[in-house]
């Protein structure tokens, strides 16, 4: 008799098949689950680094840097070449020399805006304003730099009015009253760790947000290429609909503020779940150097909010605008299940998105007088 071939049968081999199969099915969940654990530890070191920059220039300075500042010698600032009460280099921009960006924080030339209009740069400082700084983005964040290039945005608290300071100008944004804001954040003003009354580890300083991803319906700015829009949640929403009781200096303050407040986010709902709207932006995140297009935000929708899926909400204007006419600008991420974020004593905190709209508010404000629980959050 014939002595049999060595070899595997079809149904061996089928099974070992199988076999590894199921044995990648079982290791890929932890490789990305490792890969987005290293991720997010990038994401909150850049915060940390971004930390230290804001509590050495506080040293210098005694006061954080404005969220936007007016650097030219001229009063009032709209006699600024490109100044207005809706432009200026960011928190960021003044920390630069804080987290080894001398370089660039001397090519800036201050006697100018950062931009002449949304997405018209300045050309006296078009390469500062179009450098992609590595430790500004997020690597979780899959379209950061691909068009905005910022992912860490400076508190302005429980506001939702324009967040201008004194001397403000032309006045030109709705209802702009030079109030500054509840956060460590406002236009043309500076706070320091003075004015957070509520405590340093109380108050929060910076977060990361989402950049759009270039999907708005508005094109001949540089802010989308879609119609009627992408609506992924790094974008946002503009309904056009101008309601001055939706911009508030504190919509904390009383129970009809929060209810305008309120009232001014379900209209951008209502929008943003129409399936012909043609008013998405993608603008968030556009520029790092400035502050009305992409490196401030606020607490009014808690974090990755699932009842307001959307990255701005703006009751005024038109997609092709800046953010500066917001009622909201949100934290968000892709990190699962919550946000990085800076606190004013320079710790980095992981803030769950199941956190109650009150508890997030009560952290974004300096000097509420809330009580906030450490295991509230």
């Amino acid at each position: 008799m014939r002595a049999r071939e060595k070899g595997f049968t079809l149904i061996e081999l089928l099974v070992v098949i199988a076999i590894i199969a199921v044995l990648i099915a079982l290791l890929l969940p932890a490789v990305q689950a490792a890969r987005e654990a290293a991720r997010r530890i990038q994401c909150t070191n850049n915060l940390k680094q971004i930390g230290l920059a804001m509590h050495n220039y506080h040293q210098t300075n005694n006061v954080f840097p404005m969220a936007a500042s007016k650097n030219c010698n001229s009063d009032p600032p709209t006699s600024c070449p490109g100044y207005a009460d809706w432009r200026g280099w960011s928190a960021l921009a003044s920390a630069l020399p804080f987290v080894e960006q001398a370089p660039l924080y001397n090519a800036i030339n201050f006697n100018f805006a950062e931009e002449i209009h949304d997405t018209v740069v300045q050309p006296m400082n078009s390469t500062v304003v179009r450098t992609v700084v590595s430790s500004f983005l997020c690597p979780t964040d899959p379209n950061a730099a691909i068009q905005n290039t910022n992912n860490y945005h400076a508190c302005y608290g429980t506001t939702s009015e324009w967040p201008t300071g004194p001397n403000n100008g032309s006045g030109s944004m709705q209802n702009a009253d030079g109030m500054g804001s509840t956060g460590m954040f406002a236009v043309w003003l500076s706070y320091g760790i003075q004015n957070a009354t509520d405590g340093t580890s109380n108050t929060v300083l910076f977060a990361e947000a989402l950049v759009g991803d270039n999907k708005g319906n508005e094109s001949n700015r540089g802010v989308g290429t879609s119609s009627p829009g992408g609506k992924y949640r790094g974008n946002g929403v503009v309904t056009g609909n101008v309601v001055a009781s939706y911009y508030q200096d504190d919509f904390n303050s009383s129970p009809a503020a929060s209810a305008a407040f309120m009232a001014g986010l379900n209209d951008c709902l209502t929008e943003w779940n129409n399936p012909a709207s043609v008013k998405i932006t993608s603008h968030r995140g556009y520029r790092w150097a400035s502050a009305s297009e992409g490196s401030i935000f606020n607490v009014g929708q808690t974090p990755n909010d699932k009842q307001f899926p959307f990255n701005v909400c703006r009751p005024q204007g038109n997609p092709s605008q800046s953010d500066n006419g917001s009622i909201s600008l949100p934290a968000t991420s892709m990190h699962p299940g919550g946000v990085n974020t800076l606190f004013t004593d320079g710790s980095v905190k992981f803030i769950k998105e199941s956190i109650s709209r009150p508890t997030w508010w009560s952290l974004g404000t300096r000097g509420g007088g809330e009580v906030v629980s450490a295991d509230a959050y």
